[in-house]
């Protein structure tokens, strides 16, 4: 909590550690505003097979008593591990405080922790906003059509319609029932299918799972 109001923290690294929040690391701004070369600082506490999460300070105009959350999920961390972040980033959140955080920022690799691609980010444009009713009519009609033509259901991710396949949606619903502990899934590029892989549970030792 002191952490938060103090205006030359930079940063607060959080790691799970058997099921509790744990404090691993902390940092002050290099100057009087969060720059590059702070975000160096943050790249330099992530480690390559370590999921965690990092509190840093919001570098946007206007928001510089707020935090943004970072997940970092590394593609070498255990898949249990990332399972755990992915499930506990609410409680997190609730437990930092939700009136200081202006947004999640999710990252894999550390040397996506750069200001500049941070900042690209935050060029959010609401694609609905440049469509005339027409084309969104029409996007809502593909939408039909790709509901009506797939074995599961249809959502939308980002504007982009994904169809589910049927076995993706067993999958799912067997986690529900509890008939399983997984489900891995699948996003097939090409088709804009989501797709149930069990041949990586399968073949997964049961720590990895």
């Amino acid at each position: 909590v002191e952490l938060k109001g103090d205006s030359k923290s930079l940063y607060m690294k959080v790691e799970i550690a058997k099921e509790e929040f744990v404090l691993k690391g902390t940092g002050k701004l290099a100057g009087s505003k969060v720059s590059e070369d702070d975000f160096k600082t943050l790249a330099s506490v992530l480690e390559e097979n370590v999921a965690c999460y990092v509190f840093f300070r919001d570098p946007t105009i206007g928001n510089e008593e707020k935090w943004v959350l970072c997940q970092y999920m590394p593609d070498l961390a255990r898949v249990n591990s990332k399972m755990l972040y992915a499930s506990s980033r609410a409680s997190m959140k609730e437990s930092f405080g939700h009136e200081v955080l202006t947004e999640d920022y999710f990252i894999s690799d550390k040397n996506e922790m750069v200001y500049s691609v941070f900042m690209k980010s935050r060029e959010k444009v609401d694609k609905s906003e440049l469509l005339t009713f027409e084309e969104q009519a029409k996007n809502e009609a593909k939408r039909g059509e790709i509901l009506a033509m797939s074995d599961g259901v249809a959502l939308t991710v980002a504007d982009v319609p994904i169809t589910v396949s049927k076995a993706a949606s067993d999958a799912v619903t067997a986690c529900v029932d509890k008939k399983t502990n997984v489900a891995i899934l699948l996003l097939e590029s090409n088709t804009q299918e989501l797709l149930s892989e069990t041949s990586i549970v399968k073949n997964a030792a049961m720590e990895d799972i």
